[in-house]
């Protein structure tokens, strides 16, 4: 049996799970982009094991958690929790003490970009 942090899955897992990665961002470059890739795992996983509804907080744990043990990255749960919870046109209110997340609607519309830059 495989269990992932905070018994997110907690089922008889396939004996063994292929699972082909592939990307052309530079390293170091990807805004996210291990928070994006660990919650695809996430979904991946969950969907071999047949598990029908993933609590996207514990989503976001585990790829938290993989960061820190197997990358050795003190990351937050920011990247995680937008990945795993985010809502197209919508930003994203985190509460990190509870972890209660609240979609915010973002209507930029013609006349506005938002632009995100590594500073």
């Amino acid at each position: 049996a495989l269990t992932l942090h905070h018994g997110m899955l907690q089922r008889q897992m396939p004996p063994q799970a292929n699972l082909l990665l592939y990307g052309n961002v530079p390293l170091g470059s990807g805004l996210s982009s291990s928070a994006s890739l660990e919650c695809a795992i996430g979904y991946a996983l969950a969907s071999l094991a047949s598990v029908e509804s993933i609590d996207l907080t514990q989503l976001a744990l585990a790829g938290q958690q993989a960061e820190h043990r197997y990358a050795g990255t003190a990351c937050g749960i920011m990247d995680q929790l937008v990945c795993a919870a985010g809502e197209a046109d919508h930003a994203m209110f985190i509460d990190c003490q509870t972890l209660q997340t609240e979609p915010v609607p973002l209507c930029l519309g013609d006349a506005l970009t938002l632009v995100i830059c590594n500073s």
